[in-house]
Formats: structure tokens, sequence, C-alpha cells
């Protein structure tokens, strides 16, 4: 087998698949679709039955977190050497995985986008996929988790308000359609206010419904 290819079809499979499987299933998640559940069922169920007949869900949810783990601990330095992404020939995609996550440590940018915008996703799906019978509940609990852990983006409070609510109705629309998930966002978005401006961000995170239930009465 050309190595070449054994290394692309091993990246496909343990990330490259299961990231845009993860955005679908945020997808149908975002819209709140009444079919969430035997969708979800469904995609992780045809994605099991891809798999080898040894498995190794377990081992890539340990690896990916261990990843996670590491590039949090790291110390960032201006001048760091990259190691070269040469897994050995006939690797199989645990080893490729390995290799990979070497290369991530040492390349990933600090400020925890990369954490949360890939590694995050593609945690939470291995490990869901060791859990078939309750895919959908597990699914949904950690989409949940994970929208509420949103990065904020260092300034953002510093905005116009009008410029804060309309990103944050933005976001109601597309993303954070649930209330649980908005208030999450909303309680760590006022725990960073400081300054003059900050009644003014308060009235406006509150109109685009982010604040807890009582708040807005």
């Amino acid at each position: 087998m050309n190595a070449r290819a054994a290394v692309r079809r091993a990246i496909s499979f343990v990330v490259v698949e299961p990231f845009f499987e993860f955005l679908a299933i945020l997808e149908i998640y975002a819209r709140l679709e009444a079919g969430f559940a035997a969708e979800t069922e469904a995609r992780l169920r045809r994605f099991i039955g891809a798999l080898p007949a040894k498995g190794f869900d377990g081992d890539v949810a340990r690896l990916l977190s261990d990843l996670k783990l590491r590039l949090k601990s790291r110390q960032d330095l201006e001048d760091r050497d990259l190691p070269p992404f040469e897994p050995p020939e006939e690797a199989d995609e645990i080893t490729v995985l390995e290799c990979l996550c070497d290369v991530v440590k040492q390349s990933a940018p600090a400020g925890g986008y990369v954490e949360w915008a890939l590694i995050d996703p593609l945690i939470i799906f291995w490990r869901v996929l060791s859990q078939p019978d309750s895919a959908a509940t597990e699914f949904a609990q950690a989409l949940k988790s994970w929208l509420g852990s949103t990065p904020i983006p260092s300034g953002y409070t510093t905005l116009a308000a009008h410029v804060v609510e309309h990103d944050l109705l933005y976001l109601k629309e597309v993303l954070f359609a649930t209330g649980d998930v908005r208030e999450r966002i909303g309680e760590r978005l006022r725990e960073s206010l400081n300054g003059e401006s900050a009644g003014c961000l308060l009235a406006a995170i509150a109109r685009a419904g982010y604040a807890a239930a009582e708040s807005r009465s």
C-alpha cells in the first residue's frame, strides 16, 4: 500500500470525517430540530459501522485529551522548532494521530481557539461513539457545554454596546439557539465587564437575550 495514501486515509478517518460529522450534528442542534435525536444516532451508527473491527474510539479520545492538556501547559516560545510530520511507513490510524498531535502541540497558537474549535469537537465525537445507546443525549449535553465555553475575544466588551448587541443577536440566530447556552455566555460576558460602559453593555446583553430569565423581568 502506498504510504502517503495510507496516511491521508488515516487523517481523513480520525480527524476530517469526524469533524464534518460534528459540524453536521451541530447544525441540527442549533436549528432546534425535532429530529435531532434520531438523526444524530443514525449518523453515529453509520460511522461506528465503518470502524475497524478492533475499534479504537477510546484511544483517539485519550490522545486528543492528552494533546489538549499539553497545549494548555505549553510554554509558548517565539523560536521553537517544529517537528516534521513523518509517520512511519504502514502506520496505523493511531500512530498517524500521535504524529499529528506532536506537530499541533508545537505549532498551535496560544489563546485556546485551536483547542475549542478543533480538538474539543473531535474529543466530543469520539467519546460519544463509545455510548451509542445514549448518543443523542450525550451529544446534546456535550454541545451545550462546548458552546457555553466559546472563547470570548480579548477586548470584546470594550466594543460599543450596539455592536455587541448586533453580534449577539446574530449568534443567537445561527448558533446559540438554546437559552441555557445564552445565559452561560451572558454570565461570562458580565464577569468581564468594567469601566463606564458596563451599564450600557449589561443592557445590550439583556436585550439580546443573554441574561437569566429573572434578570430580564
